[in-house]
């Protein structure tokens, strides 16, 4: 997700690691391979409805 302060919060990719991974670039000495929020936006929009974790609602308490 990303969140400007002066926004609600986007939710920029959501969908399978692995799909995510794929484009990603190599894995540095930290264990994290870099992709940014353009590349991540733009393979959203190829991820199917029943590869997506389903958007939850918060109960009122």
């Amino acid at each position: 997700m990303s969140r400007r302060s002066d926004a609600n919060h986007e939710v920029v990719y959501n969908g399978p690691f692995a799909f995510a991974a794929e484009q990603a670039g190599a894995v540095g000495t930290n264990g994290q391979a870099p992709i940014g929020l353009n590349r991540l936006r733009a393979l959203n929009v190829r991820v199917r409805d029943g590869d997506r974790v389903p958007h939850r609602r918060l109960s009122s308490l």
